[in-house]
């Protein structure tokens, strides 16, 4: 049984960054994670993270997975803790899709 989950960062009551996914067994798996172009950079990302992370733990999970592509953020990820799994070279317009795991306490 998958349950959904949907997190966000507010600013002036608008929605500056957002995530969702699912929650497997023991993992929370991110399907979505954006911030706005604006608060890039900021700290929003972080902030966001944070409340995955909590609500994963809340939820009894006792790991984080999201893949990513090479153009997009992995610094991010790595930056946050996440250790990379794996990688397919070459996966999309010559970019590597890398998938990340973090494991919580």
């Amino acid at each position: 049984k998958t349950v959904k989950y949907y997190v966000q960062v507010l600013e002036n009551e608008e929605i500056i960054g957002a995530s969702q996914g699912g929650i497997f067994d023991s993992a929370l798996y991110i399907s979505g994670f954006i911030v706005r172009k604006s608060h890039r950079k900021t700290g929003v990302g972080s902030k966001l993270m944070r409340q995955i992370e909590r609500h994963a733990k809340e939820k009894s999970c006792n790991r984080i997975w999201v893949d990513t592509y090479g153009y997009q953020a992995p610094e991010f990820y790595a930056k946050n803790g996440f250790k990379e799994k794996g990688r397919i070279e070459n996966y999309r317009d010559g970019y590597a899709k890398i998938f990340f795991e973090k494991e919580l306490d």
